[in-house]
């Protein structure tokens, strides 16, 4: 392999981390807002292990390190591939990014649910 192809392929594996962490810190977050809407709320909908206390601060630590590792990973791309400082400044992006997105799909979660519990 060349220098040239194996420096293209660690990107790519790099490039895939950082997507994997992002998904999963997306999917997580929205989890935890989902249930933590519904505990609010009063619903009998929370899924039984919210319930307990080391679930809720686990699924923080872990939201937390994939939101960080998929923004410095991410952010790191674009400082090598595009520009140095304009990836730094990304780093914040992909954080209010990838919370954005956790929003929405909290957001779509409550909606199907509250719409079952409607009916």
């Amino acid at each position: 392999m060349t220098p040239v192809h194996s420096y293209f392929f660690a990107t790519l594996v790099i490039f895939g981390i950082g997507l994997v962490a992002g998904l999963l810190a997306i999917w997580l977050g929205a989890w935890r807002s989902t249930c933590i809407f519904l505990m609010l709320a009063g619903s009998t909908e929370v899924p039984r292990i919210w319930l307990l206390n080391w679930v809720r601060v686990t699924s923080w630590a872990l939201v937390a390190v994939l939101s960080v590792s998929y923004a410095t990973i991410w952010a790191g791309l674009v400082a090598n591939h595009i520009n140095y400082w304009f990836g730094l400044f990304t780093w914040g992006g992909w954080l209010v990014l990838r919370w954005q997105a956790s929003n929405l799909a909290a957001t779509c979660r409550i909606d199907k649910i509250m719409a079952k519990l409607d009916s």
